[in-house]
């Protein structure tokens, strides 16, 4: 099971539903195997409002709790040297 992250309706993300999940399996889904972990695509820490939605790839189905609203920024990266070390 493949899930797709969209940002409007455009994919910007897939990860592969496979990490067992006892809530899951309590509640009647299968297996349980189907928890995932997925990392904020750099394309949508632009510090905008994005629009996200969490769908199973090759449907039409939508992860509980999407569309949701989200605004991310990049992280700042620092430019520097270390000239010496004692």
């Amino acid at each position: 099971l493949t899930v797709e992250l969209l940002d409007g309706n455009v994919v910007v993300g897939s990860v592969v539903a496979n990490a067992y999940r006892q809530d899951l399996k309590d509640s009647g889904k299968g297996t349980g195997n189907y928890g995932f972990t997925l990392a904020m695509p750099n394309v949508l820490k632009d510090g905008l409002q994005h629009t996200i939605t969490l769908r199973v790839k090759g449907s039409s189905y939508k992860l509980a709790g999407t569309p949701r609203g989200v605004n991310c920024v990049m992280p700042a990266l620092y430019d520097g040297a270390l000239e010496s070390a004692t």
